[in-house]
């Protein structure tokens, strides 16, 4: 299975937790200091619910900048991110979520958010990145067809079509961001722009026609949302 081996490290992870909640943070997501409270009622609210097997976070995922983040259809706006320990629950597909043998979850929205940073990195690291990424996902053919220029810095595309974000950083972040050198769009193609998914015309619609009524039309949604 693509991306197998992401769920089989987050597995050897899960099997050492020894704790009643194993909350899973991948290496470019972080929590901000001012959800910590809200996470920990949710779980102890749900802790005795035996119809409650994790938590549901909503996610920011900042794009070529800090002060950039998508909100279009093809991003997923939520995923689990806590479970509840020893109930078979194991990390699902490319380690983006978690089912339990097989089964979706059912869980709980904790209203805490994911800072979701992958994909603000350097242009040349980005590159690197995301045939490393894709290397895990597609052959190798695939992978030469999709990056046939892999000294090419990466290309974020026009940052205007993407929304700005208005909150504030993690703690944890702001020496990081306050070290950035870098600005995406004097990397970016005009002539030539790239063929990101959230620039195509039915991605463009899609994501308006949400905005306008306020909530995701279809989309990932790995999990049974309980009250």
């Amino acid at each position: 299975m693509a991306g197998a081996t992401n769920a089989d490290q987050t597995n050897i992870a899960l099997d050492h937790c020894r704790y009643p909640w194993c909350l899973y943070l991948q290496a470019d997501e972080v929590i901000h200091e001012e959800d910590f409270q809200a996470l920990v009622d949710s779980m102890e609210e749900y802790n005795s619910r035996e119809d409650v097997d994790g938590l549901l976070f909503h996610y920011n995922h900042f794009w070529g900048d800090y002060n950039r983040v998508h909100r279009g259809h093809n991003w997923y706006d939520r995923d689990i991110r806590a479970i509840k320990n020893g109930r078979n629950i194991r990390s699902w597909k490319s380690a983006q979520s978690f089912r339990k043998d097989g089964n979706k979850l059912r869980v709980a929205d904790c209203g805490s958010w994911i800072y979701h940073y992958g994909w603000v990195r350097h242009p040349d690291t980005m590159r690197k990145k995301t045939i490393a990424l894709d290397s895990l996902h597609h052959d190798e053919q695939w992978v030469k067809e999709r990056h046939s220029d892999p000294g090419q810095p990466w290309d974020y595309g026009p940052l205007d079509k993407i929304p700005l974000f208005t909150g504030t950083h993690p703690a944890v972040m702001r020496e990081r961001i306050d070290n950035k050198d870098w600005k995406a769009e004097d990397y970016c193609t005009p002539d030539n722009p790239p063929d990101h998914e959230h620039l195509q015309l039915w991605c463009r619609i899609h994501s308006a026609l949400e905005r306008f009524i306020g909530r995701k039309i279809g989309g990932y949604s790995n999990w049974i949302l309980v009250k």
